[in-house]
């Protein structure tokens, strides 16, 4: 095998690694909750990790069209773990390839912040530690309550629709007035009432498909880009399997992508 085969085998193989990435965060994002919140840190993780290696991989393979090789390792390198400035490289380049392309929205601006800001530190990825040692509280699950649940329950959740789930969850508290629970909820405030806990439960169960879906029109942003270079690379690194590789991810129509669970299924 040549080099040239051997590093077009490296592109394949890093895309499927961010791919299962991307696939496992979807998978944690969809399913946390105030029952599951050690899904929230590893879903932050493997879709900013994930996000940020595909990325990259667009940015070598813009460079290897304009300049016929890759660029060098520090050059790929300087951009760190910033999520923020991969997406805006991209957003610059976007022209060079499509006349027309539609940016991103506001939500997808705000959840690429909060996965920046925990990819990067800043006192998010090791809030516990922070807190218990610093008493530095920055914690990347109220964090993402608040700028992008709360932003989905304003903006795409109507108040019949809540207003139905707060009835649905004081029937179902009834059944538990001879219990006592105690949960900490994504705001880190206790929560001791089933009618509170139950009516969390269901407003998470209305958003997490927003998030799924808004997180997949991240990842077909880079994804269209990626499938636009792919067509401009010589022979020798065209993907061809690029569409079947994140197919899982990308498929169906907007309420398919809301409703699915599963995204780490093989073809």
């Amino acid at each position: 095998m040549n080099l040239e085969n051997k590093k077009a085998n490296r592109i394949y193989d890093e895309l499927e690694f961010s791919r299962g990435l991307l696939g496992y965060g979807l998978n944690a994002i969809r399913k946390a909750n105030i029952q599951y919140k050690y899904l929230y840190p590893i879903a932050f993780s493997s879709l900013g990790l994930g996000l940020e290696r595909m990325g990259k991989i667009c940015i070598t393979l813009d460079y290897y069209i304009k300049n016929g090789v890759f660029p060098n390792e520090k050059k790929i390198k300087d951009y760190g773990h910033n999520l923020t400035k991969v997406f805006q490289s991209i957003e610059n380049l976007y022209p060079n390839y499509c006349e027309k392309h539609s940016p991103l929205s506001e939500i997808h601006n705000k959840i690429i912040k909060e996965l920046d800001e925990f990819a990067k530190g800043s006192g998010t990825r090791y809030s516990n530690i922070n807190f218990i040692t610093s008493e530095v509280d920055n914690n990347p699950i109220k964090n993402w309550y608040i700028n992008i649940d709360e932003y989905i329950l304003e903006k795409f959740i109507t108040n019949s629709r809540k207003k139905y789930l707060e009835e649905q969850a004081k029937i179902i508290s009834m059944f538990f007035s001879n219990t006592i629970t105690t949960f900490h909820s994504e705001l880190d405030e206790i929560i001791t009432s089933h009618n509170e806990l139950f009516n969390n439960i269901y407003l998470s169960q209305e958003v997490v498909g927003y998030r799924a879906l808004f997180l997949i029109q991240i990842i077909e942003y880079i994804f269209d880009f990626l499938t636009t270079i792919n067509h401009r690379l010589d022979r020798e690194y065209y993907l061809d399997d690029l569409n079947r590789l994140f197919s899982v991810i990308t498929y169906g129509s907007n309420y398919q992508k809301r409703r699915r669970k599963n995204f780490e299924r093989q073809y």
